[in-house]
């Protein structure tokens, strides 16, 4: 970093004439404005059909944090604003429920109203990232990193599910266009608005500190490299950024100092340090090597060596293609030798320190590096980009002509098997299903289509008839629950409370034999997903 930012003029102005020759090379391939804006506008569409197509059925089922997201934004419809953290699922940022609160509120409690806010976070990151990259580095270059991003599965699995994350990759795609146009601007008013930008991250997700972490690095190296140009200005930029970030800080700050037992219990619990792994490691070097063989454990499992998460999923199948994992970090090299931009050094730093999110931490680490998936979609671009312009130099068609088509079967063959593994391989996993509790969600459905007098006695061994899935999607229900691991096994019931409908999961379902025995003539009826049994009901007779 500390070679670019020590003679930013000269990079400043080379980026200048470099973006005013992208653009008058791209008018004459894409022709007027017009033509140009109907592009983005299809890109921003497929991306939009990629996360809508079977939105409710993959993954099957609905998971116990997205149904967490449904009723915090019926808290926000019930309270109005609420506080800027919350305890549910382990403890989370709220200002993703916002927008869950619109969507619930429109389509009620169903798997739709919760996904589709993700959809609409997942889908803006498209079009974000297209003027954030075109901004700095030129049209075709942002044309493609944002169809890069469109069609990578990491991305579009996060978008599909109603956990908070997608929002964060598009807060910050537009944070780094803030950083990188108060760059360019040198304006104390572009610096306060990356300052606020980047402060406010810290509401969207819970792995946002280390983002903001780098974000202040990048800034604190940047403007330290230019003062002894213009100390004067330095300093008016500098404040600038560190009172707006401050500024944006102040709610949870206040938040944090009124609940710091739990706050802080949400935020230090799954810390490495407290495992027993790092609990044996004798000394400072041992730990360093561990650190280190945890990171490059990370790049593996993210293309290579998949583990499954048994929180979202991931990990059925590559989460990254080998092509374009390649590709965005043979670009990153590229772009670092010959671009050299801010966007480019900042997009770098996050591509290689995000990582760190998960080495310190156990579980969920491909939801704490979500981030550097737009811009490996970046990097892959500016890869393909230069490559393509250093065989133009060479004054010989042909060799453009042989690199081009090898892009396109190396992306053509990336793309369609990681749309394929992840439509295919991976909405018809067994695992995935188990995860997205798809019997839970099924009987869940059944109970809400009872009647209101109805009385539930639910046994499985996984779930409780409390299970957030159920309390959202069948919010009046009332029961009980009749399982050994979660109440009190027996067939008896109080007819006072209601009809009695005992609803039997996994392996419970044999039950029906004793109470048919017991209960002669009720009703019964056997859930089923894709012919998948899910459940079995028993309504009493009267």
């Amino acid at each position: 970093m500390g070679v670019v930012l020590s003679n930013p003029e000269p990079d400043s102005s080379n980026l200048r004439a470099d973006v005013s020759q992208k653009r008058t090379d791209v008018g004459s391939v894409f022709g007027s404005r017009w033509e140009l804006i109907v592009l983005v506008l299809l890109i921003t569409g497929v991306a939009l059909l990629l996360r809508l197509v079977n939105l409710t059925s993959i993954p099957t089922g609905l998971h116990g944090d997205e149904a967490i997201v449904g009723m915090e934004g019926q808290r926000v419809l019930r309270e109005g604003l609420i506080d800027p953290y919350s305890p549910s699922a382990l403890g989370q940022p709220t200002a993703p429920f916002y927008l869950a609160a619109l969507t619930v509120w429109i389509w009620e409690n169903t798997v739709f109203a919760v996904r589709i806010s993700a959809v609409i976070f997942g889908t803006l990151a498209i079009p974000a990232l297209y003027l954030v990259v075109r901004r700095s580095l030129g049209v075709p270059t942002g044309l493609l990193s944002a169809s890069l991003l469109t069609v990578l599965g990491w991305h579009i699995h996060y978008s599909r599910i109603a956990f908070p994350l997608p929002a964060w990759p598009l807060w910050v795609i537009l944070t780094v266009g803030a950083i990188a146009q108060a760059t360019r601007s040198g304006t104390p008013v572009w610096w306060a608005v990356a300052g606020a930008m980047s402060g406010a991250g810290i509401y969207v997700y819970n792995a946002h500190p280390l983002t903001l972490l780098i974000l202040c690095l990048f800034v604190g190296g940047f403007l330290a490299s230019r003062w002894s140009i213009e100390p004067r200005d330095v300093l008016a930029q500098g404040s600038a950024f560190a009172g707006a970030l401050l500024a944006s800080l102040l709610p949870m700050f206040w938040f944090v100092l009124s609940n710091y037992a739990m706050y802080s219990q949400s935020i230090t619990r799954h810390s490495v340090r407290d495992t027993d792994q790092w609990q044996q490691l004798d000394g400072p070097l041992a730990q360093a090597g561990f650190v280190l063989e945890e990171y490059l454990s990370f790049w593996s499992r993210l293309s290579f060596s998949p583990e499954v998460d048994s929180v979202d999923a991931t990990g059925i199948t590559a989460v990254v293609p080998h092509v374009l994992l390649g590709l965005g970090l043979a670009g990153m090299i590229l772009s670092l030798v010959r671009i050299r931009s801010p966007i480019v050094w900042l997009g770098t730093m996050l591509v290689l320190l995000m990582p760190f999110a998960t080495v310190l931490t156990e579980q969920g680490e491909m939801r704490r590096t979500l981030v550097i998936a737009p811009f490996l979609a970046m990097f892959s671009a500016i890869g393909i980009l230069e490559v393509i312009k250093i065989t133009r130099s060479s004054y010989r068609p042909v060799i453009t002509w042989i690199a081009v088509t090898g892009f396109a079967v190396l992306l053509g063959a990336g793309v369609s098997t990681d749309l394929r593994n992840y439509f295919y391989e991976h909405g018809e996993s067994e695992t995935q299903r188990w995860i997205f509790a798809e019997e839970f969600y099924d009987a869940s459905m059944h109970i809400q289509e009872l009647p209101d007098d109805t009385f539930v006695y639910f046994m499985s061994e996984r779930w409780s008839f409390d299970y957030q899935p159920r309390r959202f999607l069948a919010p009046d229900a009332q029961g009980t629950d009749r399982s050994d691991e979660f109440g009190r096994f027996g067939l008896d019931v109080d007819r006072d409370r209601g009809r009695p409908v005992f609803i039997l999961v996994g392996q419970y379902r044999p039950v029906l034999d004793a109470l048919q025995q017991e209960y002669p003539d009720g009703e019964v009826v056997a859930g089923s997903i894709d012919g998948r049994s899910t459940f079995v009901a028993y309504t009493l007779p009267d």
